[in-house]
């Protein structure tokens, strides 16, 4: 078994999935750091730039991304 997000869609629901999904929270409603809700999340390519300051801070054991091929720039 496995808990998986698809994070993807609107800014209006991402942030629906940032506040209710992706995160556990303390007794205060505060994030706890480095525990996740989540085994596996997938999105897009577009997301991912979209919301790179979110998911960078997560320390990922393993990305496995579609279109690989516009990774070349030193940017991505």
């Amino acid at each position: 078994d496995m808990n998986v997000v698809v994070f993807h869609g609107t800014s209006i629901s991402r942030n629906m999935i940032k506040e209710y999904e992706l995160f556990y929270k303390d007794e205060k409603g505060q994030r706890i750091p480095d525990i996740y809700r989540f085994e596996a999340l997938i999105t897009t390519f577009e997301i991912t730039l979209t919301d790179f300051d979110l998911l960078a801070d997560i320390e990922w054991r393993c990305a496995i991304i579609d279109e690989a091929h516009r990774l070349k720039n030193k940017n991505c």
